[in-house]
């Protein structure tokens, strides 16, 4: 109770310190409830415990499984820097919708992992199943995994692909330009 009168008065630290996570966790709570303790430990900057929460509640079925869910659970890991849960998450959550975004994000993580196979197929399958938006920027991590992994013809071809929309033009000309010496 003490806890949703300071998140009344956006006092979001106190409302933190006054829950008992570990109690609270085992609590028999509805599925909008855990998800809003969820949102708080977000919000007060604790995403690994947030994660963890939901993750156990997804397993118990006790939050449902959703695209949405699993989303958010993708979210919550990236936050807290654990990626390779982060992208499992992810994965699941694409699967369930073939939700082109989402793959482009795990595409996003492999390449600062250097994981440039996973970059390429999660690149494509958001291609296949996303509508037209950030398509110029798809095409630039496109040809720099290419041009990573010594494909020049392939880069080439996704930084041309990349130059035919505005925002990713002067970037894809710039590249185009680098990949000829």
């Amino acid at each position: 109770q003490l806890s949703s009168l300071y998140s009344l008065i956006d006092d979001y630290s106190k409302a933190l310190s006054s829950l008992d996570i570990s109690r609270i966790a085992k609590l028999d709570l509805k599925e909008s409830e855990y998800l809003r303790l969820i949102g708080w430990l977000r919000h007060g900057n604790v995403p690994y415990k947030a994660a963890e929460i939901l993750y156990k509640k997804i397993q118990s079925k006790e939050i449902q499984s959703s695209e949405k869910n699993l989303n958010y659970l993708g979210d919550l890991y990236y936050e807290a820097k654990a990626y390779d849960k982060a992208i499992k998450s992810y994965t699941q959550a694409a699967k369930i919708d073939n939700n082109g975004k989402i793959y482009y994000k795990i595409a996003q993580i492999s390449m600062s992992q250097y994981k440039y196979q996973a970059v390429i197929e999660n690149i494509k399958l958001s291609l296949k199943f996303e509508n037209k938006e950030k398509l110029g920027d798809k095409y630039l991590l496109l040809g720099k995994t290419y041009y990573e992994l010594k494909k020049s013809s392939q880069a080439k071809k996704a930084f041309e692909n990349a130059r035919k929309y505005k925002k990713s033009e002067k970037m894809a000309n710039a590249w185009l330009k680098y990949i000829r010496f």
